[in-house]
């Protein structure tokens, strides 16, 4: 295969089919010998910069599709590869200007506007944001059966904040490409948006089986996780509040050990309500996101957690025990805060959840606005 006096062409293919198959690391030597002897062949540049990006090398990457494209300064692949190894060292300006040459280049070639669209959204800003849902569009009428055109339009309009729109995109992406990690991690990041944790853990816990060693996919399924773990906290803290507030009442109404006994039934009810739902709703998760969170169950978090619920309970327990329920002393001045704090975090959580919404709406509504004027 890399013998002095194969067929250059042979050796490309076989290049490029060890990167195929994840050997891209191997496959840069044999490419770079061709080179030493013949340095101006452009289809073994092209190849090379393919491989290194695989390898992830994008320093090296750019030098030779920066060669490529001096040699051929009219190829769209070299100025796209540029684009694609700028856009990876965060040069988004530079990487913006590549990737309008390649489309200039070749309109005609979905894979420049689905680049141009990501070069878009890495230099953000409105105009150009709404700019990449245009080039998204354009790649998707090239090109409708490409899982990438479905991922860049899913990018743009994730920025939008059309998270319907989004999430419809990666769904289409992920039928063309059943086994695409990024289709599942997109999916997964749009749920976590929208606050559906649980399904994002989900998603992002499947996505980190395809890529186990992604650290981008790591922390967001990881992050997923947490959140999941949180809301399925600030959801069994509903009922408990609810015993502990019917307990308080009771307890006040009926004095003596009548009136303890009263108040430890709805007490009683509501730990039971509290301990079935987590039950319940542990078993309706992924099993992968399951894993995933009795792998990294971070102590401070989990504890934390346990805590708030632990809390709630015993500021209900402290009240059934209070002998002096009318009076303003005794436990109840230990059972308050217990009930108060939690109950304060979960409305301070609340009102960060409904201002992100009021904020996507707007976000929404503007970007439909200028898409709008654009068109005009």
């Amino acid at each position: 295969m890399t013998g002095a006096h194969a067929d250059p062409a042979v050796q490309i293919r076989q290049a490029l089919h060890l990167a195929q198959v994840g050997r891209a690391s191997a496959a840069v030597p044999v490419l770079r010998r061709l080179l030493a002897e013949d340095p101006g062949n452009v289809a073994a540049l092209r190849a090379l910069a393919h491989c290194l990006q695989q390898a992830g090398r994008y320093d090296e990457m750019l030098s030779v599709a920066e060669q490529a494209a001096a040699l051929v300064p009219a190829d769209p692949a070299a100025h796209r590869q540029r684009a694609i190894a700028l856009l990876q060292l965060r040069r988004t300006r530079a990487a913006l200007d590549a990737a309008t040459e390649a489309r200039r280049l070749g309109p005609h070639d979905f894979i420049n506007d689905v680049t141009l669209a990501h070069a878009l959204l890495a230099a953000g800003g409105t105009a150009r944001i709404v700019a990449a849902g245009a080039a998204a569009d354009r790649a998707r009428r090239l090109a409708p059966q490409e899982s990438s055109v479905h991922l860049a339009t899913g990018d743009a309009l994730r920025r939008m904040a059309d998270f319907r729109g989004a999430r419809q995109a990666y769904r289409t992406a992920l039928a063309l490409d059943p086994e695409s990690a990024l289709a599942l991690q997109r999916l997964g990041a749009v749920d976590a948006d929208r606050g559906r944790a649980l399904r994002s853990s989900a998603l992002l816990s499947d996505t980190l089986r395809v890529t186990p060693h992604d650290p981008d996919v790591l922390h967001t399924a990881t992050s997923g996780a947490r959140r999941a773990l949180w809301l399925l906290t600030d959801a069994a803290t509903v009922p408990l509040v609810a015993a502990v507030v019917t307990a308080v009442v009771c307890r006040a109404q009926v004095a003596g050990t009548a009136g303890a006994l009263l108040a430890a039934v709805p007490l009683l009810l509501g730990v039971a309500a509290a301990a079935a739902f987590l039950r319940w709703r542990w078993r309706r998760l992924a099993p992968a996101a399951r894993t995933l969170i009795r792998r990294n169950l971070w102590r401070v978090t989990f504890a934390f957690a346990v805590l708030r619920l632990a809390a709630i309970a015993l500021s209900g327990l402290l009240t059934v025990a209070d002998p002096a329920p009318g009076s303003g002393s005794g436990l109840r001045a230990v059972a308050t805060p217990l009930t108060t704090v939690p109950l304060l975090l979960l409305m301070l959580r609340l009102r960060n959840r409904f201002a992100s919404e009021f904020y996507f709406l707007l976000r929404r509504c503007w970007f439909r606005l200028r898409v709008r004027w654009a068109g005009r």
